[in-house]
This record gives C-alpha cells, sequence and structure tokens, in this order.
C-alpha cells in the first residue's frame, strides 16, 4: 500500500480515543470520558493500528501498555487531540472579539428625521459594531428585509394589506397626510380646505415608489382632479419638497410625524386627514428569525426614542 492511501482513512475520533486509552492506561475509563462503549473505543484503537501497521497498546493485566510506537504517536497527536476538543471554546472566545455588523433598512424620510437620535445612542453605547443603514424606498425595504439581507427595518406600511407576509409588523407611531407650504401662502388662512382648493396650486409630486405617492394619485382620481393638476416638480425627498415649498415653487401633500412642525420651523404644515387614513410606521423582522443581542439593543433604541418623540402607534 502507497503512502498516501495508508493514511487517507485516519479519523479524528480514532486518535481521540487512542490518546485517551493511552493515558488513562484503560480501555475502561476512556470510554466513560467520551461517552462511548469500551468495545466501541477498542475498536477505534485497533482500527488506527491496522490503517498505521503497528501496535500501539498491548494488554497488560486489566489494563493497557503504550509501545514504543504507540508513545511517539501519543507525543505527535496529543497536542492537536487536545486543540481540537478545546476548538469550540476557544472558537466562541475568539469570534466574540471579531467586529459585529448590523444591517437597517429605511425610507430616506425615517432615516433623516425620526432615527438620528437612536442611530447616535446606539452608536455610542456600541462602538464595536459596524452598523449599515441602507435607504431604499418603502417596498425596497421590505425586500431586503424579506431576502435578509437587512437584519429589521423601520417603514411605513398599509394596515389592512401588509406586502409581505413573512415578515413581523410591530407599530411605532403614526404619519399624518399633511399639506405642506410656504409660510405666507394664500392656503394658510384658508379655514375649510379641500383637495380642490390644494389643487389649484402648482403641485410638487412625490417620486414614484415613495409612500405617499400611490395615496395622492388615489385622492386625485377620486376628486376628478388628476387632469386639472399641474405638476411643478418632480421631488426624490421629503427635504426636496419642503425646500421648494419654502420657497413657495409649489405646495405638497405629504405623509409625516405628528411633530413635524417642531422639526420643520421654515415651511407652514397642515394635517388633512379629511379622506387619507394615518399610516402606521412599523419595525419590521423575517417571521421566526433569530434576532443577535445586536439586533436587539438596537430595536430597543428605536422602540425607546420612537415613543418618545411621536408616542405609540394606535
Amino acid at each position: 500500500m502507497s503512502q498516501s492511501h495508508r493514511y487517507k482513512g485516519l479519523q479524528f475520533a480514532q486518535l481521540r480515543s487512542f490518546c485517551l486509552a493511552a493515558t488513562q492506561g484503560n480501555f475502561t475509563s476512556a470510554a466513560e470520558a467520551l461517552g462511548l462503549s469500551k468495545a466501541t473505543v477498542w475498536q477505534q484503537v485497533r482500527s488506527l493500528e491496522r490503517k498505521l501497521g503497528v501496535v500501539l497498546l498491548r494488554r497488560s493485566g486489566r489494563g493497557v501498555e503504550v509501545t514504543t510506537e504507540g508513545r511517539l504517536l501519543l507525543e505527535m497527536v496529543q497536542p492537536h487531540v487536545n486543540g481540537l476538543d478545546s476548538l469550540p471554546a476557544w472558537f466562541a472566545a475568539r469570534r466574540e472579539e471579531l467586529p459585529h455588523s448590523l444591517s437597517v433598512a429605511s425610507v430616506p424620510y425615517l432615516i433623516t428625521h425620526h432615527l438620528p437620535e437612536a442611530v447616535q445612542s446606539f452608536v455610542q453605547t456600541h462602538p464595536q459594531v459596524h452598523l449599515n443603514l441602507c435607504a431604499e424606498p418603502w417596498l425596497g425595504v421590505v425586500g431586503l428585509v424579506d431576502q435578509g439581507e437587512a437584519d429589521l427595518g423601520v417603514v411605513p406600511y398599509p394596515r389592512d394589506d401588509p406586502p409581505s407576509r413573512n415578515l413581523e409588523y410591530e407599530p411605532l407611531f403614526n404619519l399624518r397626510f399633511h399639506l405642506m407650504t410656504s409660510r405666507n401662502h394664500p392656503l394658510v388662512k384658508k379655514r375649510n380646505l379641500t383637495l380642490a382648493d390644494i389643487a389649484g396650486y402648482p403641485l410638487i409630486q412625490p417620486q414614484e415608489g415613495s409612500f405617499t405617492r400611490p395615496a395622492l394619485d388615489h385622492l386625485l382620481r377620486t376628486h376628478k382632479l388628476t387632469e386639472k393638476v399641474r405638476w411643478v416638480l418632480v421631488s426624490r425627498s421629503v427635504d426636496m419638497t419642503r425646500k421648494y415649498a419654502a420657497l413657495g415653487v409649489g405646495v405638497a401633500m405629504e405623509y409625516l410625524g405628528e411633530q413635524e412642525t417642531k422639526r420643520m420651523p421654515d415651511v407652514h404644515l397642515r394635517p388633512f386627514d379629511a379622506e387619507a387614513e394615518p399610516v402606521p410606521v412599523a419595525l419590521i423582522v423575517r417571521r421566526f428569525s433569530h434576532l443577535s443581542a445586536t439586533a436587539l439593543a438596537f430595536r430597543d433604541e428605536v422602540r425607546r426614542h420612537c415613543a418618545k418623540s411621536e408616542g405609540k402607534a394606535k
């Protein structure tokens, strides 16, 4: 038999049984330490001897005696066997030294206006974590979490028709439909405001894929105002909308949090909930998934800061 084929079948279990039997001085003690039968340990040592073509242990009374070849093999392999036996604990300890990572997905509006305090608190208390914030349209956020590419997400969603049944939704707070104008716009002083009143001015249109866009399109169709509207700008973000609304270029309709009047003093904001239901913002995770300690810590920060600033969604 060639040298390469002779040792090809060596197994860790055989080497471990040999080392224990040699150091314990008998097969019985080795079997008890391994949780195996005495016969199994004996067979493993005999199989190892056949593979190596030598005698490693000889019976001596009720115990065993290590041969010269056995002592040589014991000297060679025992450090490796001991090292592999301690591998799980060693690996767990070294794994704790690795930098942890956390991927969180949300829409740009929430990342900009509702998550900064939670993110700041998290990175201050978990400096060893590599945090990756992914800004996506709301359906993109759902897709990232659904596919396991993000650990968790924070996203507005239609309460009665969640976009994925594979996710768990924990409501945090509500967004309400708001009219956004410059502070000196004529609509500011109008008491009984209708959608027809708003549609009489140039409108800033939310981009396709935003959460506000389908709600606004639905309202315009319902009131047969789609053809009468004059769009002045397609906005890619709430901040872009805010900038041009403040300049008086156009007026806008956006889903915003209750505290936006404090965050956006340069524009006039007015709730317009006559026909648009409040929309919940939720923490989303994959159903039945195991959240790491890092993900749980981030979730707790989001819960705490969102509850403090907006209150619990009802």
